[in-house]
């Protein structure tokens, strides 16, 4: 299923937001998602130890 038909099944059924997790590495779909009126909502940050 496209984006574009989930979104118009998500304002079909009345939902008020459709949200999504992307990787920050993926800038790829990070330029869709922006390109398609997606806002970034969050920033997930980590710390590893070896």
């Amino acid at each position: 299923m496209s984006l574009e038909a989930l979104e118009k099944l998500v304002k079909e059924k009345e939902f008020d937001k459709f949200s999504l997790h992307v990787f920050v590495h993926n800038e790829r779909a990070i330029h869709l998602y922006k390109k398609l009126n997606f806002e970034p909502t969050d920033i997930n940050m980590k710390k590893t130890f070896k």
